[in-house]
């Protein structure tokens, strides 16, 4: 019963003929367009169609798709939209979120991709640079 009504309201988010990225509620951020678009990804597919809208308004998600069909963009677009939209930051040594994945190899490319998401946002890609070992 709940799995039917989370695809009818993935439906009612996000009509099948309407994948753009710009079209999405809650919308995305700037930079996040901004990535997605440079990182060659013009439309959604129809699992992050699907999926985002359902993550954006706080609902569980369980998805199943072929490999290659935008599941890990799916769920780390909306991971870090939700985390840089908190009323407070988190708090050093806390954690924020937790992704599991069943093997090492998976694990690093959701790291790999999610370092290439957040290289376009300011604040993160600054953190994310190494410090200068050649500061005199």
């Amino acid at each position: 019963m709940a799995a039917e009504s989370s695809k009818t309201a993935a439906k009612a988010a996000t009509p099948a003929t309407s994948r753009a990225w710009e079209g999405l509620t809650p919308s995305l951020s700037e930079w996040i367009l901004d990535a997605v678009s440079t990182m060659g990804f013009s439309r959604m597919t129809p699992v992050q169609a699907s999926t985002i809208p359902l993550f954006m308004g706080h609902k569980d998600v369980v998805v199943e798709a072929v490999t290659g069909s935008g599941k890990t963009l799916a769920f780390l677009i909306p991971l870090v939209e939700r985390l840089l939209r908190l009323d407070e930051p988190v708090k050093k040594h806390h954690i924020a979120a937790i992704i599991v994945s069943p093997t090492r190899e998976l694990a690093t490319q959701i790291h790999a991709v999610l370092l290439s998401l957040l290289a376009f946002h300011g604040p993160s890609a600054a953190a994310l640079r190494p410090p200068d070992e050649d500061v005199d």
